[in-house]
């Protein structure tokens, strides 16, 4: 199969407002933002035939995040930092899953070429049929035979001559396949973008100040058990003598 020597430029409409707030007379910190981005031709790198290929989505980014700290007393300091995330595919974006190429029509079936092409494809189950009944060798190069140019070793060895005379026979035309053979695409509609999270929270902790511990004392980590996410630590100040 061939691929686009270029791909489409990425552009986004971003949209963004917070707010940075200090509060209860310098104890609390609070800032928080929403954000809206429009993408047109969002960059997606899939590896197709040994090589990377950037396919190009419409799509949306939307979420807020949170950040406070809160130090009710001296010594006795709340921290969180968190956030929310959607993301979705417009409507109408489609592309060729690489793992379900056929996107289960029991009407084509997956074909693994010869071992020196890079290229898989799909292709009629009666044609599949035809080639395994007349000669099996020739479904090896049925994916060159029926829509790229034959290497000539590989014509020559499996007879790349004979697997398109079969494949002629049967009334197939290569140039009706979808995706030129690559593959049935999928309707990607709504679908989250890659590496998308719902949520994003950084590790929440309570710092507790200890009383006076003298200057070689470094502070300890207090796991808690209860959640992953949350972790409490607490901390001395050395006193000059």
């Amino acid at each position: 199969m061939t691929h686009p020597a270029t791909f489409a430029p990425e552009f986004i409409n971003a949209y963004e407002a917070g707010t940075k707030n200090t509060l209860l007379d310098g104890s609390m910190t609070l800032n928080g933002d929403v954000f809206y981005y429009d993408y047109k031709g969002y960059q997606i790198s899939q590896i197709v035939d040994r090589t990377s290929v950037n396919l190009n989505f419409d799509a949306k980014v939307k979420g807020a995040e949170l950040e406070a700290t809160w130090e009710p007393v001296p010594g006795l300091r709340f921290n969180f930092a968190g956030g929310l995330e959607d993301t979705s595919v417009d409507k109408g974006q489609s592309a060729v899953d690489l793992m379900d190429r056929t996107a289960g029509n029991a009407d084509w079936m997956f074909v693994r070429p010869y071992f020196t092409d890079t290229s898989n494809c799909i292709s009629p189950t009666y044609v599949v049929r035809a080639l395994v009944l007349t000669n099996g060798a020739s479904l090896l190069i049925a994916c060159d035979a029926a829509y790229n140019t034959l290497n000539p070793f590989v014509n020559i060895l499996l007879g790349g001559g004979y697997a398109a005379s079969v494949i002629a026979a049967t009334g197939f035309d290569p140039a009706t396949a979808p995706n030129h053979g690559a593959g049935i695409s999928k309707d990607l509609s709504g679908n989250k973008l890659p590496n998308a999270r719902a949520r994003n929270t950084q590790c929440r902790s309570i710092r507790i100040g200890l009383p006076p511990c003298g200057e070689t004392s470094t502070g300890r980590a207090i796991p808690l058990p209860a959640s992953s996410t949350m972790c409490l630590t607490t901390s001395c100040t050395a006193i000059p003598t």
